[in-house]
């Protein structure tokens, strides 16, 4: 058994079991002390003076109450460890992950305290990510409102840090077979498995690595692996390759705000997809404007190959789901959704014939149905993940750039080789020789499923360099990275980013052919049909924005037509816009060969009236206490909501809402997607009906719909207190 050292103060709260090396959590009840803990401790004078620090910050935060508070000081044992910084989570399913309240910042060497939003005493899991070279802290506590938890003084223990890990495991397929064959990448290279399905990679350092197996006619698998205990040699990790999926549902969705399938204003569909990539988000851009695009855009629902079993989960948004087997008859009785029966952040693994029932009314009202006509397994005999020709790679080297970009080459070595992280360098060039001076003609871009998203500045002559260091949890095997320049056929390569060191790259961008171009024409109208004469109409390419970019743009003339032609092929975005409307795009994909047909509406900016009430006591109550009210007039693109100074800002840390427009539909856009704040529709109500805040509900994420009549409750970001307000007006202007 390895022992945790955890200093425990007799009088505060924390313990933990060590077993194996991992943490193993021990309840803890919100007020009860635990025994001392017989591990080496600190001396009496440091214990006094910590406990003190902890005493006055929970007096300080008492006055604010706002659920159960949790109190901790973080102590490393270095002598100065004022910059180290961990990760805080507490979960609600104590053993089980699932969501957790978000990741706060904690400071090492300092008494520190957070309040957890509960409505009942309810266990909690609270785990602290200090990063290496330490463990990861983790115990479960029972959270009161009104109570303290305070874990006390934690002192961390390093984990072994000499020598390095190899991985190795064995790689199958959904039915249990050996895979031999599988290509398994890695930031230290890649190996294939043998007959049995076996690999091994050496050479791991204690940080976190990824896995990327490949294999043709099957769904590539990526897996991240965080490598703590380097006595763990080697470590074993077995993976599964699933195969790809074709799906096609029915669905039914209800009008907005309503749970009602049989409304007149209900909409139904089909949809279609191949899943053939092991996170498939629902792609909102081939969906036609409505409803069912809506939701899709505000909960980005996801398909998940999770080994065998092929699951529904929404990728950004909280949303519930139910999945009961149903025929189609049935499928057609089902009236409504009812979302208090069920809570579920996924759906069950699906089959065909099952219907999935979904309430997305916190994100943006709507609920639907789904009955999956077709779930089909394509074997890799009937089937291969399509494969793109290999692009012109360029031999690349430090001594090939110039000499004044050689100098940002040696400064990012220099930030690098202080805090790590990434940085990619190289060159592109076209085939036919034609000049690249900058990013106005050519788009170089880190882009791939997992997160990435990153331009690279373009110099004269085709090279390129990222304009900072990046994050290392980049770094890893087969990133996505992109180059698009209008007239020459896309590139979308793999590419291993190293951690600590420059990555070079060079491609060669092949010209296209002239009858292999497309083009594009439309119109563009206002939202009662009309042409808009004089509308600007851009065309480029959908990636990361940074400065110049490949773009084409046009006005429309008297009949509000527009016109851009020698595209090749890949997604390109169509955006219009016009002085005093709200901007309109769409994604398009250009026809090989022939021209495309892609009309835009714009629709007027909006502007509305609030009057609004604030609590600035901290407390939920908007009857008394220090409130604040008011009147405020909101344009779109104005600024944004800070509710604590009752007025719109361009920017600060006041800042709680922001008016978003798409087509002619004005949403509230939370500030800090998936922070502390959030708000929710409290319905058509009178203002001076909402009494009080209500303790939970509140989305993090996605668009409001902004309606005439409503009154919205928002948990500010700054302050951390509440308000109300009411819509009492909207106008174009």
């Amino acid at each position: 058994m390895r022992s945790r050292h955890l200093t425990s103060l007799a009088a505060l709260i924390g313990a933990v079991v060590m077993i194996g090396g991992r943490a193993c959590a021990k309840e803890v009840p919100a007020g009860e002390p635990i025994e001392q803990d017989t591990a080496t401790t600190e001396s009496s004078d440091k214990d006094s003076i910590i406990r003190k620090q902890l005493q006055e910050a929970i007096d300080k935060e008492l006055k604010n109450q706002q659920g159960a508070l949790v109190a901790l000081y973080l102590d490393s044992g270095e002598v100065d460890d004022a910059a180290s910084i961990g990760e805080y989570r507490c979960y609600s399913r104590p053993g089980r992950g699932g969501s957790y309240s978000g990741i706060r910042s904690i400071p090492f060497g300092t008494a520190w305290t957070i309040w957890e939003r509960v409505s009942q005493s309810s266990k909690r899991e609270i785990v602290i990510d200090p990063g290496p070279p330490y463990k990861t802290f983790t115990t479960v506590v029972t959270l009161v409102p009104g109570q303290v938890t305070n874990l006390g003084r934690i002192v961390l223990e390093k984990v072994k840090i000499e020598g390095t890990a190899s991985i190795c495991g064995t790689i199958r397929d959904e039915n249990g077979s050996p895979l031999e064959g599988v290509k398994v990448s890695s930031i230290k290279g890649f190996v294939y498995t043998n007959a049995e399905g076996f690999y091994r990679i050496d050479g791991f350092e204690r940080k976190e690595c990824e896995l990327l197996a490949s294999k043709d006619g099957y769904v590539p698998h990526r897996k991240r692996i965080y490598k703590r205990e380097m006595y763990e040699r080697p470590d074993k990790q077995d993976l599964v390759l699933s195969y790809a999926r074709k799906v096609r549902f029915r669905y039914v969705i209800s009008p907005e705000g309503k749970d009602d399938f049989g409304d007149s204003s209900a909409t139904t569909g089909v949809a279609e997809y191949l899943v053939d990539t092991q996170y498939f988000r629902i792609p909102s851009y081939q969906i036609e404007p409505g409803d069912f695009r809506d939701f899709v855009v505000g909960a980005a629902p996801a398909f998940r190959l999770n080994d065998s079993e092929l699951i529904l989960q929404d990728f950004d948004q909280f949303i519930f789901y139910k999945s009961l087997p149903s025929s189609s008859d049935q499928f057609e009785a089902i009236s409504r959704v009812d979302a208090g029966s069920f809570k579920s952040r996924s759906c069950p693994p699906i089959e065909k014939g099952d219907v999935i029932l979904i309430d997305e009314g916190r994100t943006s009202g709507y609920t639907l149905k789904i009955l999956f006509e077709e779930v089909r397994t394509l074997d890799p005999s009937e089937y291969k993940l399509s494969s793109k020709a290999q692009p012109i790679r360029l031999k690349v080297s430090y001594g090939d750039f110039p000499p004044e970009l050689r100098a940002k080459l040696d400064k990012r070595k220099a930030e690098m080789s202080v805090g790590g992280g990434i940085c990619i360098a190289g060159r592109a060039r076209f085939s036919d020789g034609a000049t690249i001076t900058n990013d106005k003609d050519i788009k170089v871009n880190l882009h791939d499923d997992y997160g990435a998203d990153i331009p690279l500045r373009v110099y004269e002559g085709g090279w390129f360099v990222m304009d900072r260091v990046h994050g290392s949890n980049i770094a890893g095997p087969e990133r996505g990275f992109v180059l698009r320049a209008f007239g020459y056929d896309p590139i979308d390569a793999l590419v291993t980013v190293w951690d600590k060191e420059i990555t070079y790259v060079g491609f060669e961008m092949k010209k296209t052919p002239p009858g292999k171009l497309g083009s594009v024409k439309g119109v563009v109208q206002d939202r009662h049909g009309r042409s808009v004469e004089g509308a600007y109409v851009n065309i480029s390419f959908p990636f990361a924005y940074s400065g110049p970019r490949p773009e084409m743009r046009i006005q429309t003339d008297a009949s509000g037509e527009y016109f851009f032609e020698g595209l090749s092929g890949g997604k390109h975005e169509l955006y219009s816009s016009k002085n005093g409307y709200a901007p309109d795009w769409e994604m398009f994909m250009p026809p090989e060969g022939a021209t495309g047909v892609k009309d835009l509406k714009l629709y007027p900016r909006h502007r509305i009236l609030i009057d609004y009430v604030y609590q600035a006591d901290g407390s939920r109550n908007f009857t008394s206490g220090d409130l604040k009210t008011g009147t405020i007039n909101w344009g779109l693109y104005e600024g944004s909501l800070d509710l604590s100074d009752g007025k719109i800002e361009r920017s600060g840390p006041g800042e709680d809402l922001r008016l978003y427009q798409e087509k002619g539909v004005l949403y509230f856009r939370i500030f800090y997607a998936g922070g502390p704040n959030g708000f929710y529709d409290a319905g058509a109500v009178p203002l001076d009906s909402v009494t009080e805040a209500a303790g939970k509900g509140y989305t993090t994420q996605g668009n409001r719909p902004c309606k005439v009549g409503h009154v919205y409750v928002v948990r500010t970001r700054e302050e951390d207190n509440y308000a109300k307000f009411i819509v009492k007006s909207m106008e174009a202007f």
